[in-house]
């Protein structure tokens, strides 16, 4: 495969993972019930008791962060971000 297309395709995947961020950030989610190891978390799931959860998305936990820090980076650099190796 061509050096062209390798940079077109990662360049591809960087905006689904972008535009996912999006979405995410977006969406309204059902909210966990905080940290299992103290005294502070709640009862039961918070928010809309119908919002989907990242599981029922298919969606990981990592997979929503890398994607909201995705997004959040080329937020802060523009609409014309350069990714180190891809050209956005």
């Amino acid at each position: 495969m061509g050096e062209e297309a390798i940079q077109y395709a990662r360049s591809y995947a960087l905006e689904a993972e972008r535009r996912m961020g999006e979405m995410l950030r977006e969406t309204e989610r059902a909210k966990g019930g905080g940290d299992r190891k103290s005294d502070h978390r709640l009862p039961t799931v918070t928010g809309d008791p119908d919002a989907p959860t990242l599981a029922e998305l298919g969606i990981t936990k990592r997979e929503s962060v890398q994607s909201c820090s995705v997004t959040a980076y080329s937020q802060r650099r523009g609409a014309n971000a350069t990714w180190v190796g891809v050209n956005a």
